[in-house]
């Protein structure tokens, strides 16, 4: 295994004008990035069973009827709000929570109707990385939280007390060398009480190679790190050409793979390769493609000794890439929540608004 890290992607200007030609989609086709969305076998389950809240019952784990309990307002709020609603007898008064109604039933008034606590839901996250991997959860291109996983790669994560919307949650890890893997986006709706169960979110192997370019005749070696005993899959492809072919290995079982391609039956030229795993049935995305090229010297990769970037680093990690492009991208013609004005002010124009000066910003500062 070699012993120094290289990086992933070696940067040249073509990736800049490629940000930059996707600035140009992205103005004239806003939801084009938005839908280029990795949900692979993701399965979401939804249970709707909070709407107990309000069907005049004391179930579920409500500690009186349709209050208490891990999703239900708290009881006794309906007693002073000026309202005849839930078991009352009169405003505010009677049923099983507040208090005895004065005169016979008590004052009619207010107007039915009545107000029902706001629900909340909650979020159940559930997948394999890399043994003990940090992950990465993003809300809306905001970072909510980092955890790690079990020396099994398995992860569970859970949100609660979100509020009904429309959301975009990005996973992404970050291996035992430092690197990161591709990031996982998918939309998720959350309506209002329900509680929501995301499986199978497997996260693509990170993948390393030391040259830029391989004499033809010998071996490349790629390697990288991926759930333990997992099989990877490999797509090899000629850019001229656009031929494909595939390999495959095997992790051992810290996660730790290796394989060597044999160049000496391939032509020269430009290529790039992605990799994916499969652990039983399920597969994850693809990693993004990574160039390289065969020709008739080795040249090996640069080793970067530069520091996290100035600007456009919008994640965190170091790098100005596609995620910091999605998270962009989801401002874009938004309101920029508070949450993310700081990030916007430190990292791209500090005008709080996403245009065409933040995107030339990342453009500039592009590390892939």
């Amino acid at each position: 295994m070699p012993k120094r890290l290289s990086k992933s992607i070696f940067v040249t200007q073509a990736s800049k004008y490629f940000l930059l030609g996707l600035v140009f989609l992205l103005l004239a086709l806003p939801t084009l990035v938005l839908a280029a969305v990795a949900t692979q076998n993701v399965t979401i389950t939804i249970n709707n069973s909070s709407y107990h809240c309000a069907n005049g019952t004391q179930d579920y784990d409500e500690t009186g009827i349709d209050c208490g309990g891990s999703l239900c307002g708290t009881c006794g709020s309906h007693c002073t709000n000026g309202i005849k609603d839930f078991d009352e007898v009169g405003v505010d008064c009677g049923g099983s929570l507040c208090p005895t109604c004065s005169g016979g039933g008590g004052g009619g008034g207010g107007g039915g109707g009545g107000s029902l606590p706001i629900l909340l839901s909650t979020i159940n996250f559930s997948g394999i990385a890399y043994s003990n991997a940090k992950i990465f959860i993003l809300r809306d291109g905001i970072l909510i939280n980092t955890f790690f996983t079990s020396s099994s790669g398995a992860f569970q994560y859970s949100l609660n007390s979100i509020t009904a919307g429309n959301y975009r949650y990005t996973f992404y890890a970050q291996d035992a060398r430092g690197g990161y893997s591709t990031h996982l986006v998918f939309p998720l709706t959350v309506v209002a009480g329900n509680s929501y169960q995301v499986n199978n979110i497997l996260i693509p192997p990170t993948l390393y190679f030391n040259s830029q370019e391989i004499k033809r005749g010998e071996k490349m070696e790629f390697y990288g790190q991926s759930a333990p005993n997992s099989i990877l899959f490999f797509e090899l492809k000629n850019s001229t050409s656009g031929s494909t072919s595939t390999f495959q290995t095997i992790a051992d079982p810290s996660g730790k793979f290796s394989y060597l391609l044999e160049t000496s039956g391939m032509i020269e030229g430009s290529y790039e390769i992605k990799i994916k795993i499969k652990i039983a049935t399920t597969e994850s995305a693809y990693s993004n493609s990574f160039p390289f090229s065969i020709g008739a010297k080795t040249v090996e990769k640069p080793i970067s000794t530069t520091k996290c970037p100035a600007k456009g680093d919008l994640n965190g990690d170091c790098r100005v890439n596609l995620v910091d492009f999605s998270i962009a991208a989801y401002w874009y013609k938004r309101t920029v929540a508070s949450s993310f004005i700081n990030t916007e002010n430190s990292q791209l124009n500090g005008d709080d608004i996403i245009n065409l000066i933040d995107f030339s910003i990342l453009a500039y500062y592009w590390t892939g």
